[in-house]
This record gives C-alpha cells, structure tokens and sequence, in this order.
C-alpha cells in the first residue's frame, strides 16, 4: 500500500520476503528502492490512467524488481487506487505475483518454435511434428503433409489415434513414449503406399525435463525401392558368378587339359591358336567374376605400402620386355587384394596397349599416387568412355581392366583423373586416400 505521497505504507510477509528489505527499510520509502527509473515511470503513467474520469478500476502490467540480494524478478503488477471522496487523492494499493519462471517459459517456448520453424523450412521435403506430453501433435509442418492430404490444421491439437489407422498409430505412440523417457529412436513406417524414414528427439527446457517429442519424417521411398533392387541385383550377380565359376571355368579347365594332351600326341599350327583363345576365355571369366562382385564388401582395410603393392603386382603380370620405375613411399588404409587387382589391371592396360618397351612409372601426387606410361596415351575425346565395361582398343583385350580399376577405387570413393603423361602416354592420379601416417 503506497499514500497519496508515494511512499509504502503497508506490506505483507510475502512481499517482504520477495524483497529482501524489512519493514524498517521498507516503509517511507518510495517504489524506486525496488525499481528502476523506468519501471517508476510506467507505474505513474499507470495511475493516471486509473485516476482518469474514464479509467478502469484496476490495470495489470508487467514490472522488474530489484531484491536487496540476487538476480532481478520479473512481476505482474495488479494496481488499484485507495477510495476517496472529492478530489481527495488517499493512495493506491497493489499485488506483485512473481512471474519469473512464466516468463522463462514463454522464452523457452518461443525459441522452441523459432527452431521448429527454422527445421521446417529447411526440410521441405518431408515433415517436422512437436509432439507434448499427452501425445498430442502441438506443431505440424513440411511439404509432404500436402502429399499425403494432411495440411497441419487437421493434425494440430490432435493424437496419433485420431489421424491414422490403429496398427500405425500404436507405433507411433510407442516410440513417442520412448522418446518422452529420453531415448531417440529411428523407425520405418510405411503411409499411403510411400515408405518413411522417422527420427525422434526428446526436447529439453532449460530445466532439464523433457517436456515435447521432436519427429522428422523423410520419405525415403525412392531409397528403399533402390535398396530392393539393388537386393534382386546382387541375386542375380550372385547366380551369374555362380555359373561363370562352376559352369565355364570347369569345362575350360578340361579343355585346356585336353589341349595339353593334343600338344604331346601331334604338331598343328592350330593348336597356338586355340591356346590363345582357351587364355583369352580364362581372362574374360576372371574379369566377369571380378565385376560380378562389384559392390560386395571389401575387407577390413589395412596399411598398405604402395612401393612394396606396386613392386610385388607387376611381378604377377605379364610384362615381357616394358620396365618399371617407382617412387612412391605412402602407406594407404587399403584391402590389399583389391589394390593389388588395381595396379595388375593397369600395368596390364600399359603393356598390352602399346609398344612392348614400354616404360611404367608409380609416383605420388598430393594425397594419392599416379601410374603412368610412355605410350601413345588415350585421345581426350576416349577418356569418358575407357572405364566402361567392354570398351577397349586391343582386340586381344577382355575390356573389363579399366572398368576393375574404376569399381575398386570407386569402393574406396577415391578420385580418378586420366591425363597425358610427361612422355605422352597416358597417366592415372588416384586422390582421396585415407594415408597412415
């Protein structure tokens, strides 16, 4: 209670205990000992909208007051005036509520939305739900809730039981629950014929309590239909290494054997011929088991030191009278059967594409290595085209090698660059490894 001079008069426990200050201190102070020159201001403007002839009995405002002690507390102000007679002015009276903690609230909740808002436009593609804790959807929104006829009018303020059928609905219950008890889950759902990809976030107030269900739903339909074919892919990829294993390598193996008798038992210049072409077959199973297994997965990689993978592959290689020069000296994380299949596949690309003196170099470049040769190199306008599965300019080539190469360093999602090498043959710069250091 304040007189007509503005000065306490009267207050309870409660406010003394909000305060800080005794009643000693209090009384025949004015509000400034509680409240800065602004807030001052606000509650004189106040009363004379109460004094006015058309003033209401009572207004409420928002003001900040300063304890003797501690951090400043945020209050509504319910003030009223003393009754009078005449033009007697006999004070006014007021209650202070703290609001602090309200007001804590309403800044959480509208840094909760402003977020919400933010991951709404920037996942336009599919949908963002703020879930509460009675499972009711405060928030809808994202382009996908058009696709599936939903708009957020019809899912806001609603429960999952009110919006789908029973069997999804439970799910989605469930895993809300889950995530109210601080697990984040992810799940598929299948709605309407399309396949999604839900996440779920519990979201935390400054408190700590986890008060609301944070669900990102992805339609990721396109993505499983690819993973599905993928599976019926590799099925068949599977039964294709079948056959070229068993079915062709067997039977070649025999009838490379019973070449080898017809070599004993009578001369032909026809026999190197079909030794040549019985090789050639070899090749070109090796080749197709080898891209057969595209995709499949490598081995744990390890160090591998590509001075000792270079050296020791051009020893399995028919290399004839071509050379090679290393100076390389990295240590690559590397499945070191398939890097060894890489560098074979180009050493044998190099020989068989150019003069049998041919000179192959492995040296390092920034973050990877090169292989190069001093051939005639591949026309530029080639280079889209050489690791194509079949393409080759050798009629005794499989054109499958390069293609091998493109697949194990696309495994290991290294770069590949095609260029003219320094003697004008052709250079490979592989980049992107993952070197021990």
């Amino acid at each position: 209670m304040i007189d007509e001079e503005g000065r306490f008069t009267y207050v309870n426990d409660e406010f003394v205990k909000l305060v800080g200050y005794d009643r000693e201190t209090i009384f025949g102070n004015t509000p400034s000992l509680i409240k800065d020159e602004e807030a001052v201001e606000q509650a004189e403007h106040q009363l004379g909208r109460l004094l006015s002839s058309d003033g209401p009995e009572t207004l409420t405002f928002e003001v900040t007051v300063y304890p003797r002690e501690g951090d400043p507390i945020v209050c509504e102000d319910q003030m009223g005036v003393l009754p009078y007679g005449g033009d007697q002015f006999n004070g006014s009276v007021g209650t202070l509520r703290d609001v602090t903690q309200r007001k804590k609230r309403e800044q959480e909740l509208q840094e909760l939305k402003n977020q919400y808002e933010t991951l709404v436009k920037n996942f336009p593609d599919g949908a963002v739900f703020l879930i509460n804790t009675d499972l009711e959807y405060v928030r809808a929104g994202g382009r996908e809730l058009g696709n599936i006829g939903l708009p957020p009018d019809d899912i806001e303020g609603r429960k999952s039981h009110d919006l789908f059928p029973e069997d999804i609905a439970n799910e989605l219950c469930h895993y809300y629950e889950e995530t109210l008890n601080g697990n984040a889950s992810t799940f598929g759902q299948e709605y309407g014929g399309r396949q999604y990809r839900i996440q779920t976030a519990p979201v935390r107030t400054n408190n700590n309590e986890i008060e609301y269900v944070m669900a990102v739903s992805q339609n990721v339909t396109e993505e499983v239909e690819n993973k599905r074919e993928l599976e019926r892919q590799n099925e068949r990829l599977e039964g294709f290494a079948s056959i070229v294993s068993h079915d062709l390598r067997n039977p070649l193996q025999v009838a490379i054997g019973r070449l080898e008798l017809i070599r004993e038992e009578c001369e032909s210049d026809h026999i190197e011929g079909v030794a040549q072409a019985l090789d050639r077959i070899g090749a070109l199973i090796e080749d197709l088991l080898t891209l057969a297994r595209e995709g499949e997965k490598i081995d744990e990689p390890e160090p591998v030191g590509l001075a000792d993978i270079a050296k020791d592959s051009w020893q399995t290689v028919g290399t004839g009278q071509a050379a090679l020069e290393t100076n390389v000296s990295q240590v690559v994380k590397a499945d070191q059967s398939r890097l060894q299949q890489l560098f074979e596949n180009l050493y044998r690309n190099a020989v068989e594409h150019n003069d049998e003196n041919v000179t192959v170099s492995v040296g390092t470049v920034e973050n990877g290595f090169y292989v190069a040769d001093t051939g005639t190199g591949i026309p530029g306008s080639d280079r889209e085209e050489i690791f194509e599965a079949g393409y080759s300019t050798n009629e005794e080539g499989t054109g499958f090698g390069l293609r091998i190469v493109e697949q194990i360093a696309s495994t290991y999602e290294w770069e590949i660059t095609v260029a003219e090498s320094e003697q004008g043959g052709t250079r490979f710069e592989f980049t992107g490894l993952e070197l021990v250091e």
